[in-house]
């Protein structure tokens, strides 16, 4: 997961760490995984995606 950035809050925006936490210990927000979407743009196009098998190993850097 080469493009993982973290965690972080949906309520509060707290970051943390992609550890295996479930909710913000600030507020008890739910998390959501974080992506750095300008890597991704160099070097993922949506024709290399296109040309993957239609499974979930397709977005496998996601």
């Amino acid at each position: 997961m080469g493009f993982f950035r973290g965690l972080e809050c949906h309520l509060c925006g707290t970051k943390f760490p992609g550890e295996a936490l479930f909710v913000c210990d600030q507020c008890l927000g739910p998390l959501e995984a974080t992506y750095d979407y300008d890597l991704i743009k160099t070097t993922l196009t949506r024709e290399l995606i296109a040309s993957r098998p239609l499974n979930l190993w397709r977005y496998r850097e996601l």
